[in-house]
């Protein structure tokens, strides 16, 4: 998220140029294709919407998605793209999945609910039986390629050892559920972290190197970049730079609920995803973390980033969304000032109030402003206002106007969903 600019008058001026390359997010759950299980029902008849639980993305643009029914009875899907999440492709599977790992194009591996670890040979068309760590899955990791054995952890303490030719069970002495784990270059050294027992255990050279004890809250997710710099989240966001003393991140907002997953591209750059729709990044290797989230308060399970500019985050009711470049048409609209995809906002910037009018009503009635939902929220994703709130006044069908005459001068950004589309526009109040 670009900083606040510190010279008001200054921004005004260089304010078109600024989404010359705008990067936001994009809403792609509406692309989902029908896939088993996608929708059940419970005995009160009332619908449960699959989960999407975690992704592997090999490049920009081409990366696979495990799905969970959400009673983990039946089956799922392993869901397939090759155009960054516009068409996907699906391979059903016996069994919910919770866990995923491409190697490569061809070559992968998925774990869920059951136990079984699935291996695909042909880019994720079919699933076989690879082996069983006898209890459910909750994560895989490879070292970075070409490695070919890799790791897997799940409930009860287990650990297993993934090969080419199968499973081999290794002992954690671990009593509670491995939550995940995080191997950043070789398969002879990496990180394993347990829900709810407040250590991460170090493993080296098929050894154990003790319990890395004192590391207080809960974590869900933990990730290194190599074999000194990692992060772990949960409660609260630690860090480490030698492997094994952490330190408590001071900067921390969004933690109203708890970080589910994390993600680093390097020692600097790295994203967080949380139950209430929070995406936390840092451009300082978790000194000073960002709340940039799309605009929705749904629980987010899993985030992989492939570049500074491309990043998918995944959760509950099929939720997907994508970080990345947001057209100049998208961006530039129209009246000189501000347009994305058939909405209007002038003026912009504004010293008070603003309107919003839809300029495809004519023709699509779901573009009408009375049937979106508003929202204003700051550079750290806190909401200033929302609709019906005092300070937004429908004009009409097409047209609202914001009054944010008592908010300080500063960037703000306006929140507009339309049915499954979520429109992101900077404001800047001078």
């Amino acid at each position: 998220m670009k900083k606040l600019l510190l010279i008001v008058h200054f921004s005004f001026f260089i304010f078109h140029f600024s989404f010359a390359q705008q990067y936001g997010w994009k809403n792609l759950t509406a692309n989902l294709p029908d896939f088993p299980y996608d929708t059940i029902y419970n005995s009160q008849n009332e619908a449960i919407v699959a989960g999407l639980m975690d992704l592997s993305f090999i490049s920009d643009d081409e990366g696979w998605v495990v799905t969970s029914n959400g009673n983990n009875q039946g089956g799922g899907a392993v869901l397939h793209t090759t155009d960054g999440g516009e068409t996907w492709l699906v391979s059903p599977v016996n069994t919910t999945c919770l866990a995923i790992q491409m190697l490569n194009q061809t070559t992968g591996y998925a774990g869920g609910s059951s136990g079984i670890i699935w291996k695909t040979t042909d880019g994720g068309q079919t699933w076989n039986f690879h082996g069983t760590i006898a209890t459910t899955c909750t994560d895989i990791e490879f070292p970075p390629q070409p490695a070919d054995t890799g790791y897997a952890c799940g409930m009860e303490g287990q650990v297993c050892m993934i090969t080419p030719e199968g499973i081999i069970m290794m002992e954690s002495n671990i009593n509670g559920a491995v939550q995940t784990l995080s191997f950043p270059e070789t398969k002879d050294e990496g990180w394993f972290e347990g829900e709810g027992w407040g250590m991460i255990r170090h493993f080296i050279n098929g050894q154990w190197v003790g319990d890395q004890v004192g590391i207080s809250g809960y974590h869900n997710s933990i990730d290194f970049v190599d074999n000194q710099n990692g992060w772990t989240v949960g409660d609260r966001i630690l860090r480490t730079t030698n492997g094994y003393e952490w330190i408590e991140q001071t900067n921390q907002p969004g933690l109203e609920s708890a970080l589910l997953d994390v993600c680093f591209i390097n020692i600097n750059e790295g994203w967080a995803v949380g139950a209430t729709g929070q995406v936390l990044k840092t451009s300082g290797g978790g000194s000073l973390w960002e709340n940039d989230p799309p605009g929705t308060d749904e629980l987010f399970t899993a985030v992989q980033f492939t570049s500074s500019t491309n990043g998918f985050i995944i959760g509950n009711n099929k939720a997907i969304y994508r970080y990345t470049q947001i057209s100049d048409v998208e961006e530039q609209g129209g009246m000189g000032a501000g347009g994305h995809g058939g909405v209007e906002v002038w003026p912009n910037p504004t010293s008070g109030k603003f309107q919003i009018t839809s300029t495809k009503h004519q023709t699509n009635s779901k573009f009408k402003i009375k049937n979106s939902k508003l929202g204003l929220v700051d550079l750290y994703g806190k909401s200033v206002t929302i609709k019906n709130n005092r300070t937004i006044e429908q004009l009409n069908n097409e047209t609202v106007e914001f009054d944010i005459s008592h908010l300080p001068p500063g960037i703000y950004f306006l929140r507009i969903n339309l049915e499954n589309q979520l429109i992101v526009m900077k404001i800047i109040k001078i």
